[in-house]
């Protein structure tokens, strides 16, 4: 099914540019199943989404690209996209509808529990925190590599490999300004070379002017996203938000296994 851009589609786009503005992913790990549980095909919702997650995410990067390291590892990102999307682009969307809604569940789930574990306790958040980056940092060299993998192969499979991807980097940097450039700049890369496996396997990209205006009024929402996210309590914005990919996870399972 060919996505038109009705009202309630410019909204869903606008809102997830917005959370992908403050957190670096959200048109795709969010826009994605969204779309797809009203009926969407997912190479047309590759289609429409792509080109506005990689726009916002390299503008995000060029504006923080002195916490920019690019080394090795990006291949190991890289490369399991381009094969897993080309392998299995052409598959029954019944299968990715599933594998996107256990994906779903599994990253809220585990994020729910993270933050409920530490409700309230504040120096012990701190401590735990401070703790697993040691081991990270201990271990960076392996878990660069070998999480950059898996990052790869979920996100070649399913467009849903967002979350993982911020929580990798959250355990390998200190810095905000660097988790936040870092997250920009790879799911960038992501979103670009899910656009070359499109064009290679023939996909028609065609744009018009309403979908250019809808690229322009995203980008701008980044620059303004600013102001809005010193307001944001991160704790409780993050447990809403995995509650509600929780959420939606169990609607599509739902949805495809019983209507």
């Amino acid at each position: 099914m060919i996505i038109s851009l009705d009202p309630h589609i410019i909204i869903i786009i606008i809102l997830t540019a917005l959370m992908q503005s403050l957190l670096g992913i959200g048109i795709l790990f969010l826009g994605t199943p969204i779309l797809i549980s009203q009926g969407y095909d997912y190479v047309e919702v590759l289609k429409l989404l792509l080109p506005i997650s990689m726009t916002i995410s390299f503008i995000n990067s060029y504006r923080s690209r002195n916490y920019i390291e690019i080394d090795l590892r990006i291949i190991f990102l890289i490369v399991p996209i381009l094969f897993l999307m080309y392998m299995t682009l052409d598959f029954s969307s019944t299968y990715i509808e599933i594998f996107i809604s256990l994906m779903l569940i599994l990253s809220g789930g585990v994020a729910i529990l993270d933050l409920s574990k530490h409700d309230g306790v504040k120096e012990r958040l701190d401590e735990d925190y401070k703790n697993s980056n040691v081991y990270f940092q201990n271990n960076k060299s392996f878990f660069q590599y070998s999480s950059n993998f898996i990052i790869g192969i979920l996100h070649g499979l399913s467009n849903m490999g967002g979350g993982l991807l911020v929580w990798f980097y959250n355990r390998m940097f200190s810095e905000k300004n660097k988790i936040r450039a870092m997250v920009a700049f790879s799911y960038g890369l992501m979103a670009m070379s899910q656009i070359s496996v499109l064009l290679v396997k023939k996909e028609t990209l065609n744009y018009n002017s309403t979908y250019l205006i809808l690229l322009l009024v995203s980008v701008m929402i980044f620059y303004a996203s600013g102001a809005i996210f010193k307001r944001i309590e991160s704790e409780k914005y993050s447990l809403i938000l995995n509650v509600l990919i929780v959420f939606m996870g169990l609607i599509m399972i739902i949805r495809t296994l019983f209507v």
